[in-house]
């Protein structure tokens, strides 16, 4: 009987944790079937704008893709004309010797600047933490001397049409420079007098031709933006294309005219210090007596020549031009901005912008403008995000 009841009672418990995980069974279906019941909306709600999203992507990127093999096409034709002519080499070969020289300066200040920094300094400035004015990760470039975003945007809309007119009066000197070296000197008339109009005023009146400036306002504050978190890092001291202007040339010669008078008032680099060398060595002790360079105006800071043969134009779907950043000294006088000259750099009462100019031939620009590539180009670089 002992073991009878022993057997009862251990049918009656089997029997209870049976019903019991039959209850747990049917409740743990019940909520997954629940579960299963809210998910369904959300996999619609979330998976299937995310897949639309991926294939908008995809038709973007390859309408974008298409529209950029078609302005290397453009772009490419344009070029192949310009070398053609027969002047073309040795123009390129001179401008690439230039700007071969200005870049390995800069390169040589910019190493001498890293080995100038400890340890700790430079690990901190690869991950691009301002330690000084040049950059050593990304594009190696100097950077601005502000780099507060609305102070910034406040010295570009005051430098900007005075840097404009700057670069108006360069132009017109190479012109006049160029005009002297092709033409008679002096041009009179039946009488012996000298014409009233001068060369600057009789072009304008006849024209563009050789060099033209295209003036426009200060880099829009969604773009400049965009840049910064897009490309640059959010450093400020990055943006040195607020204040731009563009160049148009009829000719690869006109280009080197330019390049030659902008080589000619500016100094190249010199970072932080314009008065000593990478070993810390005063420049001015070796200079020759009564050396000064009352003409230089600009630092070259950074140079790209893409008008060279040797320049690859799929990174920039065809796209060829001379550019390079300037840093100007400025100061307010009579409540003008008035540009320095290199002695009075160090004048702490100056204060110091990075502009960009961009010189490209006049063929291309117009190739741009009514072919409306800009568009294109737009939209390329909203997809790699640049």
């Amino acid at each position: 009987s002992l073991v009878a009841n022993m057997a009862s009672e251990m049918t009656q418990q089997c029997t209870t944790w049976y019903d019991d995980d039959e209850e747990r069974f049917q409740s743990f279906g019940d909520c997954a079937y629940k579960r299963s019941i809210i998910a369904a909306p959300m996999l619609v709600v979330f998976i299937i704008p995310g897949v639309g999203l991926g294939i908008r992507y995809t038709v973007i990127h390859l309408k974008s893709r298409g529209a950029a093999r078609a302005a290397t096409a453009r772009h490419r034709t344009v070029w192949e004309t310009e070398l053609r002519k027969v002047v073309a080499d040795k123009v390129i070969g001179n401008m690439r010797d230039q700007v071969d020289g200005i870049k390995g300066e800069l390169k040589r200040q910019r190493r001498g600047a890293v080995h100038s920094l400890g340890a700790v300094n430079r690990i901190l400035a690869f991950l691009e933490v301002r330690t000084g004015r040049w950059s050593l990760r990304g594009s190696c470039k100097m950077r601005q001397q502000i780099d507060d975003l609305d102070l910034l945007f406040a010295e570009a809309s005051t430098v900007n049409e005075p840097f404009l007119d700057l670069m108006e009066t360069l132009i017109d000197r190479v012109m006049d420079d160029d005009e002297e070296r092709n033409q008679v000197s002096s041009r009179e008339d039946a009488h012996g007098s000298f014409s009233g109009v001068g060369r600057s005023s009789q072009r304008k009146a006849n024209g563009p031709k050789g060099l033209e400036l295209i003036r426009g306002p200060v880099k829009r504050p969604e773009r400049a933006l965009q840049k910064l978190v897009r490309v640059y890092g959010r450093d400020v001291g990055m943006l040195t294309d607020l204040v731009r202007c563009t160049v148009l040339a009829d000719d690869l010669e006109k280009v080197e005219a330019l390049l030659e008078k902008l080589h000619a008032v500016s100094v190249v680099g010199q970072g932080e210090h314009p008065h000593r060398d990478d070993a810390g060595e005063d420049v001015e002790k070796r200079r020759p007596a009564g050396y000064h360079q009352d003409g230089k105006i600009f630092r070259i800071t950074v140079i790209k020549n893409r008008l060279d043969t040797r320049y690859d134009d799929s990174q920039s779907a065809g796209y060829r031009d001379l550019s390079m950043n300037v840093e100007v000294w400025w100061s307010m006088k009579d409540g003008l901005v008035s540009f320095e000259r290199e002695h009075n750099w160090d004048n702490l009462t100056c204060s110091s912008h990075i502009c960009e100019i961009q010189v490209r031939l006049r063929s291309q620009h117009h190739n741009i403008v009514q072919g409306g590539l800009h568009n294109s180009y737009v939209e390329l670089r909203n997809v790699y995000n640049t």
